[in-house]
């Protein structure tokens, strides 16, 4: 068990939380290209029950949810003590969503619709701040370049 559980760690995996089943496509497209492993729910209290059935290197998190929205789940993974990168994703954004989801945690803040690029450069980015448990060779799938 704690040979599967290094092996899931060290192939980056990614928990996508967005109630628009079209961003897990789109996401999960752009991952599995790169050798990412990636897991979506459409609620953030699904999310915080797949947090403790597994582990992931990263979450992706929309911030406009029924129920729990994106800042509450930040809020709540603090409180749990989670301490996990997250960039937030919204195809609502204003300044004070963003300060508020910085001030909660987040690694970043990337607006919707998004390319390919813009979502890249913060996912490798956070991914970087785990690299211990990222494989070099990940990291350098996500810039083109190899990392030492």
């Amino acid at each position: 068990m704690a040979g599967e559980q290094a092996e899931t760690v060290q192939r980056a995996r990614i928990l996508i939380v967005d109630d628009e089943e079209i961003i897990h496509a789109s996401l999960k497209r752009v991952f599995h290209r790169l050798g990412l492993e990636t897991e979506a729910v459409l609620t953030a209290e699904s999310a915080l029950a797949r947090l403790n059935e597994a582990p992931f290197n990263l979450i992706m998190l929309d911030l406009m949810m029924p129920e729990m929205n994106g800042l509450q789940f930040l809020a709540a993974l603090r409180e749990k003590d989670i301490q996990l990168p997250v960039i937030m994703i919204t195809g609502y954004p204003t300044v004070q969503t963003a300060v508020e989801a910085l001030r909660l945690g987040a690694a970043d803040y990337v607006t919707k619709p998004f390319t390919r690029e813009e979502i890249l450069g913060p996912v490798q980015k956070a991914l970087s701040l785990t690299k211990d448990v990222v494989p070099a060779e990940v990291l350098g799938r996500l810039t083109g370049r190899q990392i030492t």
